[in-house]
């Protein structure tokens, strides 16, 4: 009996543990935050691992060969976990109700492949005391980066250092104290996952938790029933916008959509108190807060999928119909104008979308498990939608991935919950979804779609896509229909094959989140951002500027932690909007949303917390969260207009012109374009810091004077420097931002 409650207990804390962690249809974010404890000793290194504690692409597989469990009552028992071999590190060991659960000590390191970076792709992660007791001076007597030409290299070329094994890796330990009162909830409103996690201990499925089947809404009239009734003619009076001339000139504001505006005809389901729900937010919603939107100064919005899916996927990435509006959204109507009001104001409006997989609407013949051969499809659970997507020909039908290092589960398994995965190699497959695409670009008159799940979808499928959906903005007038991919990866080197060359336009710089995220918080020294440009630029070059940079995102944890000054977020702003790359920024990031504590066992459910006046889920407490008044809506927009006055911002390239190698305190670099230089100086630190900084002596040459572009007050003049060259002495204050720019005769 003993052995039989044990399993059950572990079931439960597993249950809650892989729920808590694997939100959403995301394999390599569920990887990338198992929670497993890593040993002191053999501590990984290599573009696998990020400075912010996250491990993230599959260069530093851990193997959980052993699972040892101590339980009040229960003594000790350690198991094999066959089945979960290739979880990646991210946190400490984790108290779960009492339970600690301990990795094996088996942790094999791995060397980056890019010779440009020995011996690994992370910045050093040193100890809390260490950065405490470190100099204070951002001015050493001996210059970081002397410069004996005109623009010195980019940084002082220094090598990235390896962990040592006395370092811990950083991160925000889970807090999963209350895990047992979250168990009720988490069935009722989660996915579960238990299936995969619990295989090898024969633990048994909870109930299925109640995702809305008997809540679906109707499927507007407007909405086609098939692929076939759907036309791509492009009508002779039709009018559409044009595409950007250049992506890295914009701004990108993401929402999510059930979380951001609300309109007085809303629908909602569930509890709106609960993060997994929808709350009701829509699309007339955010029609209403444009001018919040606008004034802001950000030029995109980036929106999440609108199709149809069930209730309980208030983030709409479950697709049960891929060609209809999400009733709780609104209507195909109600998207339209909104898109056609973004563009009178200049905006542009890129649309999220999926390919890799539809909602958990699949029951196969002989259950979940994986198998060697596709299942038969004992049913379906809703009439899928176009109907042509019901042929059991576009599946893969292999079952559930219960083993994340098995290469053959990750190419066809489905994922985590039953989301059944698309066959997207097989050219029937690729017509339906290339159409679908198509439809919702003539529909819609959008400027770009991001491409959620990228990696884990056939590269033939992309292939084709690149190809016919640039032909095809073409007809529509879109010469720079913006494809920006998901690629989930902390090695640039990854992430470069899939830039350019009639490939993505754009991906997110998760390489850089990982290396920097530590320094812009001020647990670390600002050498650290250094050497993360420093290694992204080695692997990328020019590529650098397709990358689009955030702070936090709808995937990852809120930047700003509970009781952090409002200045840390500033700094992290201005990093954000003046470093190489395209700006993103993530709702509520302006309102100063906060991860506050406990937040981490609602998993990336937590970090969407509602914008709009009444929401019942506000971790960060105000209620109505559009003041445009409040301290960090206003520095964004003095970011923004700075970047739109200075394209060197945006355009520039970038040379790093002081970085502090003993703790928080100075970053500074120059953007240069078309012969002219602008000096963006911040300070980490919360106290003042000055520093003595190489400029380019071509561009402005001892005597200069400059001015700073959010400071009207501040000025300076650029001064000889021994040996040739110029220099200028920038006093910061306490988490402040200077943009050097050449003064006004």
């Amino acid at each position: 009996m003993k052995l039989a409650a044990l399993r059950k207990h572990i079931a439960k804390v597993l249950t809650v543990t892989l729920l808590l962690t694997q939100q959403g249809p995301f394999v390599s974010e569920a990887l990338a935050s198992a929670i497993i404890s890593v040993p002191q000793t053999g501590t990984p290194v290599g573009p696998g691992v990020g400075a912010a504690g996250s491990a993230v692409g599959s260069l530093s597989p851990v193997t959980l060969n052993g699972l040892e469990v101590r339980s009040p009552g229960l003594g000790r028992l350690s198991a094999t976990l066959p089945g979960v071999s290739n979880l990646q590190p991210a946190v400490s060991p984790s108290l779960i109700s009492g339970t600690v659960l301990q990795a094996g000590r088996s942790l094999p390191n791995t060397v980056s492949q890019n010779p440009a970076v020995t011996p690994t792709a992370v910045s050093p992660v040193l100890p809390a005391s260490t950065i405490r007791g470190a100099a204070r001076r951002s001015h050493p007597e001996t210059p970081l980066s002397p410069a004996q030409r005109a623009i010195p290299e980019v940084g002082p070329g220094q090598k990235i250092s390896g962990i040592g094994d006395d370092q811990p890796l950083s991160g925000a330990q889970v807090d999963t104290e209350h895990a047992e009162k979250v168990l009720k909830t988490v069935e009722r409103f989660a996915l579960s996952s238990a299936e995969q996690g619990l295989a090898s201990l024969e633990a048994k499925a909870a109930d299925e938790p109640d995702l809305g089947w008997d809540s679906i809404p109707a499927v507007p009239k407007e909405a086609p029933r098939t692929v076939a009734e759907a036309s791509l003619e492009v009508p002779a009076d039709a009018k559409f916008t044009p595409s950007p001339k250049n992506w890295e000139g914009e701004i990108i504001y993401s929402v999510m959509l059930d979380r951001f505006g609300r309109s007085k005809d809303h629908k909602s389901w569930g509890d709106p108190k609960l993060a997994t729900t929808r709350h009701g937010g829509n699309i007339k919603g955010l029609l209403e807060r444009l001018d919040y939107i606008q004034g802001l100064g950000v030029t995109t919005l980036l929106v999440n999928p609108l199709y149809m899916s069930l209730p309980a996927a208030y983030h709409n990435y479950w697709p049960i119909h891929f060609m209809a509006v999400d009733p709780s959204l609104g209507t195909m109507a109600d998207f339209q104008q909104l898109v056609s009001e973004a563009h009178k104001r200049g905006m542009r409006i890129v649309l999220d979308v999926v390919f890799n997989h539809i909602g958990p609407l699949i029951e196969y013949e002989g259950g979940w498990k994986f198998g060697p051969s596709p299942k038969k499809i004992k049913g379906w659970k809703y009439g899928l939608q176009p109907t042509e997507l019901k042929d059991e020909n576009h599946y893969h039908r292999r079952g559930s991935i219960d083993d994340w290092h098995n290469e053959e589960q990750m190419k066809y398994g489905d994922f985590p919950g039953g989301l059944n995965h698309l066959a997207t190699e097989r050219p029937a497959t690729q017509d339906i979804l290339l159409k679908i695409a198509k439809w919702w670009m003539k529909e819609t008159d959008v400027d770009g779609f991001r491409l959620d799940t990228y990696p884990h979808v056939a590269p033939s499928f992309w292939t084709r896509f690149f190809k016919e959906i640039r032909e095809y903005g073409a007809k529509l007038g879109k010469d720079n229909f913006l494809i920006l991919g998901e690629i989930y990866h902390g090695d640039p080197n990854a992430i470069k094959p899939e830039l350019g060359s009639g490939r993505l336009d754009a991906a997110f710089n998760y390489p850089n989140y990982f290396t920097d995220n530590d320094a812009l918080h001020g647990k670390g020294p600002t050498r650290w951002l250094e050497n993360g440009f420093n290694f992204v630029r080695g692997a990328m070059g020019g590529m650098m500027k397709r990358l689009v940079r955030f702070m936090d995102n709808q995937d990852k944890p809120r930047f700003l932690n509970d009781g952090q000054p409002l200045g840390v977020a500033k700094v992290a702003l201005a990093f954000t909007l003046f470093s190489m790359g395209i700006p993103f920024i993530f709702y509520g990031t302006e309102q100063a949303f906060r991860q506050m504590p406990g937040m981490e066992k609602l998993g990336m459910d937590g970090f969407r917390e509602d914008m709009f006046p009444g929401g019942k889920f506000k971790p960060s407490g105000k209620d109505d969260n559009f003041d445009t008044q409040a301290p960090l809506y206003q520095a964004v927009r003095a970011f923004a207009e700075a970047r739109k006055a200075h394209p060197a911002l945006s355009l520039g390239d970038q040379f790093i012109r002081w970085s502090d190698p003993n703790g928080p305190g100075i970053f500074a670099f120059s953007r240069i374009h078309e012969g002219k230089e602008v000096v963006v100086v911040m300070n980490t630190s919360g106290e003042a810091r000055n520093a003595e900084m190489w400029v380019d002596g071509g561009l402005t040459p001892a005597g200069t004077g400059l001015s700073d572009a959010l400071d009207a007050g501040y000025a300076i003049k650029a001064h000889a420097a021994q040996g040739g060259g110029a220099k200028v002495f920038v006093e910061v204050p306490a988490h402040g931002v200077r943009v050097l720019v050449r003064a006004a005769k």
